[in-house]
This record gives C-alpha cells, sequence and structure tokens, in this order.
C-alpha cells in the first residue's frame, strides 16, 4: 500500500518538473535511509544527482550490513579521474572511469543489477550505457541495507567519503531496468512518474517499481516512499533545496 504523504498532493500523471531536491553535505553522518529496507537480487536504481566542485572522492550510494558488504561509490581519484565504483569490499568490483561530469551539472544514473556478478551488472549515466571494467572474484552478496548519501568510511579507502552535492526522484524496481528503458527515463526527464510508462523507442516500463522518493517535501525530516510505504528519514545535516534538474 503506497504511504499517504501529508505534505504533498498526488503525483500527478504525466510530467511535472521537480521543484525539490535533497543537499547532501559531504559527511558521514548526513544521508536519508530507513533501515527496514534490504536489497535483494534482481534490482534497479535510477535517480538524478548533482555534484559542485569536488576534490576528494564522494561515495553517493552505499549498500550495507553491519561492516560493509556492498558499495557504490561515485568520486574523483588523482589516476583515473572521475569514476564509479561497486562491489564487495576485497571480493569484486566494477568500474567505469572517465565520466566526465561537469561541475554543478545534474546528471542522471541508473544501475541494474540482476546477480551478485559484477560482469552482469548495467551502468547508465545521462542515458548513454556505460563500459564496465570488473575485477577481483566471488560475488558481491546481498541483501543487504540502504541508504542514499552515505559514502563508505575511510576505512575502506578505494571509496572513502560521502556524498557532497543534491540528489532528485529515486526509484528502485526488483527488477533489471535494460539499457532502453534508462535511456527513456533519461529523456523523459526528472520530472516524469516513473510509475507510468513511456510508449515509443526508446521505451519504459514501470512494471516492479517498488518505491519512489520524489524529496519534494521541503520540509520536516521525512521523505515520502510515493510508490510503496518505506519513507526515509533525514539523518544529520542534510537539508531540502530548490535546486533542481533543467
Amino acid at each position: 500500500m503506497t504511504q499517504f504523504n501529508p505534505i504533498l498532493p498526488p503525483f500527478a500523471a504525466g510530467l511535472r518538473a521537480n521543484t525539490r531536491s535533497i543537499n547532501f553535505p559531504g559527511l558521514t553522518t548526513a544521508y536519508v535511509g530507513n533501515g527496514s529496507l534490504q536489497l535483494a537480487y534482481p534490482f534497479s536504481v535510477f535517480m538524478w544527482m548533482r555534484k559542485p566542485n569536488w576534490t576528494t572522492d564522494q561515495g553517493w550510494f552505499w549498500t550495507y550490513a553491519g561492516a560493509v558488504s556492498g558499495v557504490l561509490a561515485i568520486g574523483s581519484r588523482a589516476a583515473s579521474g572521475w569514476e564509479f565504483d561497486g562491489g564487495a569490499a576485497g571480493v569484486t568490483f566494477g568500474r567505469v572511469t572517465n565520466l566526465n561530469i561537469n561541475n554543478n551539472a545534474w546528471f542522471s544514473f541508473g544501475i541494474s543489477m540482476p546477480n551478485g556478478n559484477v560482469t552482469s551488472w548495467i551502468v547508465v549515466i545521462d542515458g548513454i550505457t556505460r563500459v564496465l571494467t570488473t575485477g577481483g572474484s566471488g560475488a558481491a552478496t546481498l541483501p543487504v541495507g540502504f541508504r542514499v548519501g552515505f559514502g563508505p568510511s575511510t576505512a575502506h579507502p578505494a571509496y572513502r567519503g560521502a556524498f557532497a552535492g543534491n540528489i532528485a526522484n529515486v526509484g528502485r524496481w526488483t527488477r533489471s531496468l535494460s539499457a532502453t528503458e534508462y535511456a527513456a527515463l533519461h529523456a523523459a526527464g526528472s520530472g516524469y512518474d516513473l510509475r507510468k510508462a513511456i510508449s515509443g523507442t526508446p521505451a519504459y516500463s514501470p512494471a516492479n517499481l517498488v518505491n519512489m522518493w520524489r524529496f519534494e517535501e521541503g520540509q520536516g525530516t521525512v521523505a515520502y516512499d510515493e510508490v510503496g510505504s518505506v519513507n526515509f528519514n533525514m539523518i544529520g545535516t542534510v537539508s531540502w533545496s530548490t535546486a533542481v534538474p533543467a
């Protein structure tokens, strides 16, 4: 059952521009999440993100279970430029290098994980499928918890830092979205209702969308799930922002 949102009216059908996002200060004590939500294969996540002038690695999305068991991070390394990293500490990883993301620019990010084999993952940035370099051995183990904006700690230097910037309109599916579907979502824009299909080419089906956090509230300390019932709590010094994708 969809959780009632006492702040926002029901999401109108079709396109509606975002008016809010959440700003993350780049602290491991500042994130949004709900401890009851556990990720399990297969799953997909799509969101809009904005980065300021990063000078250090910035984690943006962290899956965890007690000690680190799974990581997704995006940031900067001197050796390879802006990159995406995903995997399990000391086990396996996937990497997309040279993202060429401009400072203060919004971009869409989608990842599909059908299973723990990193070679099966799909990473799509701004509607373009990116080449994923893999390494390590074994498989990333799920289920694990889910938080947004909380990067791994300095205990794992390959994925150090917490996210600094803005995130808007996050969706989670219990299936693997295709590269074509991610391209359609990107082309539709940040205000598109993820519950509605996009016809034509590329096309998108909302099948198995289980959570949608638009971060539109602009007040209070709860980001409401407008599809499921997993509301995100705002922890630490995260704040509402009027910065949104164009």
